[in-house]
């Protein structure tokens, strides 16, 4: 659905849902997009949203589309387009998970890009919540403050890893 209402054909598909440079920024004389044409691009980037929670392979390219909902602007549409593109090409992920001996532990795994945003400067903390080969959980976030260096948004990185593997421990607890 998401795939028709975007216009994407099968002609050409994209082997990434987005990039992270200059080519993909809005520059000044983007137009921002009004009526209509706004409600369907947050209604398309909220489906997109929904996806993402078992698409990880899109997730960081949607965190994107869904910041740009309170003002979105033609290269915001182009965006979209983009992460459809990709969906055509792409349209299942299939997650496998083999046997595996009985796991007495869980792994966290973080990362953070520095100061990725270039207009507000915010980092990203990515991560996944592993047991065994198998992964559970795995997010893109923009992190609410603004780092002043590297390691300060690896730290905050590794803070929301923490909090969500407690959740996530918490959660085992709870199921026994």
């Amino acid at each position: 659905l998401v795939i028709q209402q975007l216009g994407v054909g099968s002609e050409r598909t994209l082997t990434s849902p987005g990039v992270d440079g200059n080519e993909e920024e809005d520059t000044q004389e983007e137009k921002a997009l009004v009526g209509e044409r706004a409600t369907e691009y947050r209604g398309i980037a909220a489906r997109l949203n929904y996806l993402a929670a078992d698409r990880p392979d899109i997730q960081y390219a949607v965190k994107e589309a869904c910041r740009d909902m309170s003002s979105p602007t033609e290269g915001s549409w182009r965006r979209l387009i983009r992460i459809g593109k990709y969906l055509v090409g792409k349209p299942r992920l299939v997650w496998k998970y083999g046997s595996q001996e009985p796991m007495t532990h869980v792994d966290g795994y973080s990362d953070a890009n520095w100061a990725g945003c270039r207009q507000s400067r915010k980092s990203t903390s990515g991560g996944a919540i592993m047991v065994g080969r198998h992964p559970i959980k795995c997010w893109a976030k923009t992190q609410a403050t603004i780092a002043k260096s590297s390691a300060e948004s690896e730290l905050y990185g590794i803070v929301r890893a923490t909090c969500e593997m407690l959740g996530f421990l918490s959660l085992l607890s709870d199921l026994g």
